[in-house]
């Protein structure tokens, strides 16, 4: 296993020395699995995940999130919501992110977890965050489920 910290922690391009987010590169033989784990676009990322067979990345409904979020904070001050899409902008991956990080790296398969959608069922959004994918990355999408598992070709 390796790992490279990735641009979840970065402000203004610049690491902070209290926290670090990591990616994971996992490979036996020729067959690999990249986890991005909280991230914003972070060429390393990109680059970690070259040629994997699987890049298991979180997901962002950003203008349904900040929606939410306006919806729910009818007290936000503009300036706490600036920061929020900020923040939700800079360290976190939407769809279109995604796509092009997997077509980039050439990943075989695209696994989504970390599901960051307005509270309830995640069907909704589905649609919206494929067809996002699917404009820059023509592999193969799952929504990870819970105990869900994924065969990469690796047998003794």
């Amino acid at each position: 296993m390796q790992t490279a910290a990735n641009s979840h922690f970065d402000h203004d391009g610049k690491p902070d020395p209290g926290n670090v987010s990591l990616s994971y590169r996992l490979a036996t033989g020729r067959r690999s699995v990249t986890y991005a784990g909280d991230t914003g676009l972070s060429p390393a990322v990109t680059v970690w995940a070259k040629g994997s067979d699987i890049l298991v990345s979180e997901i962002m409904a950003l203008d349904a999130l900040l929606e939410e979020i306006r919806a729910r904070r009818k007290d936000a001050s503009p300036a706490m919501l600036g920061g929020m899409e900020r923040h939700l902008s800079a360290h976190h991956l939407t769809p279109e992110a995604v796509g092009d990080i997997a077509a980039k790296a050439g990943a075989g398969r695209v696994v989504l977890t970390h599901f960051a959608v307005p509270p309830g069922p995640l069907a909704p959004y589905e649609p919206g965050l494929r067809a996002a994918i699917d404009a820059g990355y023509s592999g193969a999408v799952d929504l990870a489920r819970d105990l869900q598992s994924f065969d990469v070709g690796c047998r003794a």
